[in-house]
């Protein structure tokens, strides 16, 4: 367990992650989430990382200002 934490540090990332399927647009108050859940995926994947021993900076996954639009 404290591996998974390790990989995914970021509380509620599986969840923000739904709002790609389409079921998520069903849910009853899927319109006032949204911007929490963006946040989310803007923390984990618009951000420049660290990694490894030499500390090797990786770019970020998504563009913030892509998923603004």
């Amino acid at each position: 367990m404290v591996e998974l934490h390790t990989h995914f540090p970021h509380h509620g990332v599986n969840e923000a992650l739904g709002i790609v399927y389409p079921h998520y647009w069903l849910l009853e108050g899927c319109d006032e989430s949204f911007n929490i859940h963006l946040k989310v995926v803007k923390a984990l994947f618009c951000t420049l990382k660290k990694m490894g021993v030499t500390k090797e900076v990786v770019n970020e996954v998504l563009c913030a200002s892509t998923l603004d639009v």
